[in-house]
């Protein structure tokens, strides 16, 4: 045993001293276990426009484990490798892990999975930089229009320490269904900072979809009446945001259109697309301890299921699911910290994108009582622009809370709810459907 050991010290002993030439190293992510229940988790909403289907609405509980581990090595200082692990193990659950194992008995699950993995570099003594590889990418603030990991490759230009512009590709689909069925995305992104108090973006975006098939009803694509049945289209978005600190308050806003054309098979008429999407939010400062925030949020309606124009916003082109994640809210927007269950967005499924737009109010309040101790809470009211069938516009108000404390500074444990108090809008018939909760006791580490 004893020459075991001095050959593993040995081995060890080489590794390190070959550590120092691969420069700088860092492992940084999270252990999360949420303990969750909720009754709006499945049957009870329908897609069509969202409506719940009975009074009665069951309780759902589930456990969800997630761990995430993020490996960089910086080469030099214009070189660096990043590698981002996910293992996702519900309880009970083989998820996306080979049948029978992952989180159910036996465990043992194959169930590593590639987040990220890029290259970054910087070209010598120029004002170009760039990221090649599978990665995060983002178009538009809060997930409005893109958010999400995908293959890409991303050139940056620093053309001014005030301004510079992101020229971004992505590949989404090749040969997945037939040979013609590419979807290709392009966008640009100009950066300005006219001042250390006010930022400005103009985003622009391009897709060329071959195939509308991965979609869905995300998005309002091939999910609506005005929709059904088209097959490929051609869309184009174009974004214009800011953030401004104003002192005592500090403003972000953003306005958006989507324009474009959906295809199908004759003899299904090729439908126009325009919409438009705004939001913007005032946050203030609430002593030492946090803030609180105002949000105003729109999104346009679709009057005419009947006729070639799409009126509606179509966000989340990428699917990522995760806008207005930052509102603390977990029933009508996402849920910041789901995993693999629920993550609400409910005024986006149901109303924004299912063309009936949206009109929404929403407030935040984020605050630490203790340097260990904080809390999170949220409240807003949304409602439909156009019933398009539902019997009303209101889809309903919800309260939210998180509350958790920190202990040794690196154990994070929080306790979360929310209650949403459902409007007519979901009433099908007689049915008129009780209101729904989520609550979730979370255990987070984060390294």
């Amino acid at each position: 045993m004893s020459k075991y050991l001095k050959t593993a010290a040995a081995a060890l002993a080489l590794v390190a001293l070959a550590v120092p030439a691969m420069a700088e190293q860092k492992v940084s992510g999270y252990f999360r276990t949420q303990f969750i229940a909720d009754n709006f988790n499945g049957p009870p909403f329908t897609t069509t426009f969202g409506q719940m289907a009975s009074d009665d609405k069951r309780t759902a509980t589930q456990i969800d484990n997630r761990f995430r581990l993020k490996y960089e090595n910086n080469l030099n200082e214009y070189v660096s490798l990043v590698y981002f692990a996910e293992i996702d193990t519900a309880w009970g659950q083989s998820g996306k892990a080979a049948a029978g194992q992952g989180g159910t008995d036996g465990a043992d699950g194959v169930n590593v999975e590639t987040k990220n993995v890029y290259l970054d570099f910087k070209v010598p003594d120029s004002i170009i930089s760039a990221r090649v590889g599978v990665q995060g990418i983002g178009v538009g603030p809060h997930g409005i229009l893109v958010g999400d990991d995908m293959a890409a490759a991303r050139v940056n230009l620093k053309l001014t320490p005030m301004a510079d512009v992101t020229g971004i590709y992505s590949k989404w689909r090749e040969n997945t269904i037939s040979q013609w069925d590419d979807v290709d995305f392009y966008a640009a992104i100009l950066h300005l900072m006219p001042s250390n108090d006010l930022k400005i973006n103009v985003d622009l975006a391009y897709l060329d979809a071959n195939t509308l098939g991965q979609f869905g009803a995300a998005a309002g694509l091939d999910g609506t009446a005005a929709t059904a049945g088209l097959t490929q289209g051609d869309i184009y978005a174009i974004g214009v945001g800011a953030d401004a600190n104003l002192g005592m308050a500090k403003i972000d806003a953003y306005l958006a259109y989507t324009g474009g054309t959906l295809e199908g098979p004759a003899p299904i008429a090729d439908v126009d697309l325009s919409g438009w999407m705004a939001t913007a939010k005032g946050t203030v400062k609430v002593g030492t301890m946090g803030d609180a925030g105002l949000r105003l949020t729109y999104y346009s309606s679709d009057d005419n299921a009947a006729d070639n124009d799409y009126e509606g916003f179509i966000g989340d082109l990428s699917g990522g699911v995760y806008e207005f994640a930052g509102e603390n809210l977990s029933i009508f927007y996402a849920d910041a910290p789901y995993n693999n269950t629920n993550g609400g967005r409910r005024a986006l499924i149901d109303a924004a994108y299912n063309g009936n737009g949206l009109l929404g109010i929403n407030a935040t309040s984020n605050l630490n009582f203790t340097k260990a101790c904080y809390g999170k809470f949220g409240a807003g009211y949304f409602m439909a622009l156009e019933e398009n069938g539902a019997t009303d516009k209101s889809l309903g108000f919800e309260v939210a809370a998180r509350v958790g404390h920190k202990f040794a500074e690196k154990v994070d444990l929080s306790l979360g709810g929310a209650y949403a108090f459902v409007g007519d809008f979901y009433k099908v018939g007689t049915t008129d459907p009780d209101n729904v909760f989520k609550t979730s006791l979370m255990l987070n580490v984060s390294y």
